[in-house]
C-alpha cells in the first residue's frame, strides 16, 4: 500500500528542516569582530565573496584596513546583526580604540550564498573606490532587465505600496553607469535609457510623472543584488503622484545559464 502527504505537508516538512542563515550569520560577524581585534586581516579579506578577492588583491584591501586603524590600537570589538531580508544580511560593528571616548561604527553587507554568508561590503573601511561585481556585462544586462521587469510589474509595485499609481507609456530609466543603451519594451512600456548628465542637458517628457533609477547592479557569482527606484520626474507639470523615492532591493539566483528573481531584500 502506498501512502501519499499532502503537498502543503511536505513543504512544511522541508521548511522544518532548513538551517537558520540568521545564526550562522551571527557567527560570521563574530569571526570579522576577531580578525580585526587580532589584526588578522587575512581572516578579513577570506570573508569577502570570492569576485571581491579576484577583482581587489589582498595587498590594497589591506592597505584600506591600515588606513582606518590609523596606527591605534583596538581593545574591545561588538558585533550585531541587524537584519536579515531575501539574500541579504545586515550588520553593525563597534570598534573601541585604546584612549578614545566614543566607538567607532562599521557597517557590513552580507549575501547568503551557496555556500553561506560572505561579505560584499563594509562602510567605514571600503571606499567607492573599490568597484567590483561589474565586469560580468551579459549577466549585469539579464539581472538588470529582470530586475526592472519585476518593478514594473503589479507584484513589485505592491511591495512598496504603489499598485494604484499608473505607468506612462514611456519610462525613463537612469543609470549612472550604463549598461543599456536600445530602447526595451517591458510590459507595454518602452524604456528609454538615460545619464543623469543627460537629463540635467536636455529636460523632456513634461507628463512623465515617474521615472526608475538604477542604484547598484552587482552580480556576485550565483547571487546578483540590483537595487532599483521609482522617483519623480522632476520636470512633471501634472499633480505629483509621489512625494518622495520608493525602492527595493532584489535578489536574483542564477539558474542554469540563466537567471531567476529569488526575494527582495530592503525597501524605502
Amino acid at each position: 500500500m502506498r501512502f501519499f502527504l499532502p503537498l502543503f505537508l511536505f513543504t512544511g516538512l522541508l521548511l522544518a528542516v532548513e538551517p537558520k542563515p540568521e545564526y550562522q550569520l551571527e557567527l560570521k560577524v563574530q569571526q570579522f569582530g576577531a580578525g580585526l581585534l587580532n589584526g588578522d586581516h587575512r581572516t578579513l579579506y577570506r570573508l569577502f565573496v570570492p569576485v571581491f578577492r579576484r577583482e581587489v588583491e589582498f595587498s590594497r584591501f589591506d592597505s584600506a584596513v591600515q588606513v582606518w586603524r590609523q596606527g591605534r590600537r583596538l581593545v574591545r570589538i561588538k558585533g550585531k546583526v541587524i537584519d536579515t531580508r531575501g539574500l541579504g544580511g545586515h550588520a553593525s560593528i563597534y570598534a573601541y580604540f585604546d584612549g578614545a571616548e566614543d566607538y567607532e561604527y562599521l557597517y557590513q553587507s552580507w549575501i547568503y550564498a551557496d555556500s553561506g554568508w560572505e561579505l560584499a561590503w563594509v562602510s567605514g573601511i571600503l571606499n567607492q573606490s573599490f568597484q567590483y561585481g561589474r565586469s560580468e556585462t551579459l549577466a549585469m544586462r539579464a539581472v538588470a532587465r529582470l530586475a526592472l521587469e519585476f518593478l514594473l510589474s503589479d507584484e513589485g509595485r505592491g511591495w512598496l505600496k504603489l499598485g494604484r499609481v499608473g505607468l506612462p507609456e514611456t519610462i525613463v530609466v537612469v543609470q549612472h553607469n550604463r549598461i543599456e543603451e536600445a530602447p526595451l519594451n517591458i510590459k507595454g512600456h518602452t524604456v528609454v535609457w538615460q545619464s543623469p548628465e543627460a537629463i540635467k542637458e536636455k529636460p523632456v517628457f513634461p507628463f512623465m510623472p515617474l521615472y526608475c533609477e538604477f542604484g547598484m547592479v552587482r552580480v556576485f557569482g550565483s547571487v546578483a543584488l540590483v537595487a532599483l527606484d521609482f522617483k519623480p520626474w522632476p520636470y512633471y507639470q501634472g499633480r505629483r503622484v509621489l512625494k518622495q523615492r520608493r525602492g527595493m532591493e532584489i535578489y536574483l539566483k542564477k539558474q542554469g545559464e540563466g537567471w531567476q528573481i529569488h526575494s527582495v531584500g530592503k525597501r524605502w
